[in-house]
């Protein structure tokens, strides 16, 4: 199996580098290339929480100034 490769291209109106992903919905959607360092807890048998480091990627509608401007109508 071939990894896929993460293409990084600037977003139209920002320019700052984003990536697109599929969503469940079968719809892409842009996300900022840089992944932010999370912690994602899981508790144990022994009732204790341990805390994992899980790179996440931000919604760049979230981040972009002109998210609104390139939303489509739901």
């Amino acid at each position: 199996m071939i990894a896929p490769m993460i293409v990084v291209e600037p977003c139209a109106s920002c320019k700052a580098p984003i990536v697109w992903a599929k969503m469940p919905s079968g719809k892409w959607s842009p996300f900022d290339s840089k992944p932010e360092r999370r912690f994602l807890l899981k508790a144990g048998d022994d009732g204790v929480f341990r805390a994992d480091a899980q790179p996440t990627y931000q919604s760049h509608f979230s981040t972009c100034p002109n998210a609104a401007h390139h939303r489509r109508p739901t």
